[in-house]
């Protein structure tokens, strides 16, 4: 073996080793040249983590740190300074409920598309390196998703008149929702009697224990069902953060919460809402429900007919109650 082989062979078997040794040396010097605290970062949990990728710039556009999912590194991260998350998925169909989760910095997620960005860090009115944040809501213009304030409608520098008047001129349903550590995790919805959608919010992103605020106009006629929902079946208190909900109308609270499995629903509003606050002209039988739209105003007995003796349907004079069978349902009755 001449010497340019001897010399081949011993790169070949050292060099694995050596690059072993300089990465863990470079990773250790790293984190030990951290002045501001090593920061937790987990990516992943969703239905599709092969089809993402990310990656955390500076101010100055330097990519910091990039990867997939599921994935998790510690990141030299400085709270005064101002970061974006780029975020991709291949599909294009957002991250499917996938999180990546900053620590301290908050939670974020790709809703939908194949790709977004979000910033974090202080980005405005503290340090950060904005351009232009007109409003002074520490959010940079570029990134900014309304440059300005919403108004009680949701629309950005509107004047209220989209959902019913700028002073909602009927009646004003308030949603506040405090958010846990998985805040994408949380939607609701407002209905009506109908089942049509009057307002809906959600996913959230954010820190945990921040709070959302939606203010809606509706008609001071009729009823409206609030119902929120939690996608992994646990709520939003109180394992991961004391989350919470509540609603009100025109000032009075009619639900709050934060207990809850997959989701919660509310029924209220004015009328025939089951007691829940109406004005009814007539309710004889005070059972909540206003006579001219009350199916049966007094009781119905064991037959179910509304105000019987009981008789129609052979027992009368049972002395133990009526029970009520019923057998069916299935795909092939007959």
């Amino acid at each position: 073996m001449n010497n340019i082989q001897i010399f081949k062979t011993f790169l070949c078997r050292s060099l694995p080793l050596l690059a072993f040794v300089f990465a863990c040396s470079f990773n250790l010097g790293a984190q030990d040249d951290c002045d501001f605290g090593l920061t937790y970062v987990s990516v992943g949990g969703g239905a599709w983590d092969s089809e993402i990728s990310w990656n955390i710039t500076g101010s100055n556009g330097d990519v910091i740190a990039e990867g997939g999912a599921p994935e998790e590194h510690e990141l030299c991260l400085d709270s005064a300074s101002c970061y974006t998350l780029n975020m991709f998925d291949a599909f294009g169909d957002g991250w499917n409920d996938a999180v990546a989760d900053l620590g301290p910095f908050g939670s974020f997620s790709l809703l939908e598309g194949s790709e977004g960005s979000e910033q974090f860090g202080d980005c405005g009115g503290g340090g950060g390196d904005c351009e232009f944040d007109e409003d002074e809501d520490g959010i940079c213009d570029d990134v900014d998703d309304c440059v300005g304030a919403y108004d009680d409608c949701g629309v950005c520098n509107g004047d209220g008149s989209s959902c019913g008047g700028g002073d909602c001129a009927a009646s004003t349903v308030v949603v506040n929702i405090t958010i846990d550590m998985y805040p994408i995790e949380t939607t609701w919805t407002l209905t009506d009697e109908l089942g049509e959608v009057v307002s809906a919010g959600g996913p959230y992103e954010g820190e945990v224990g921040q709070n959302f605020q939606e203010v809606i106009c509706v008609d001071s006629v009729g009823c409206y069902t609030f119902t929120i929902v939690d996608s992994y079946g646990d709520g939003i208190c109180c394992e991961y953060g004391e989350g919470s909900y509540s609603v009100s109308l025109d000032g009075e609270v009619v639900v709050s919460g934060g207990e809850f499995g997959v989701d919660e629903s509310t029924t209220f509003g004015f009328g025939d809402c089951g007691g829940g606050g109406g004005d009814c002209e007539v309710d004889e039988d005070e059972d909540g429900i206003c006579d001219d739209v009350d199916d049966c105003v007094g009781a119905y007995d064991d037959c179910g007919v509304c105000n019987g003796d009981g008789s129609s349907c052979g027992g009368g004079d049972c002395d133990f109650g009526l029970t009520y069978v019923s057998v069916g349902g299935g795909a092939w009755d007959s």
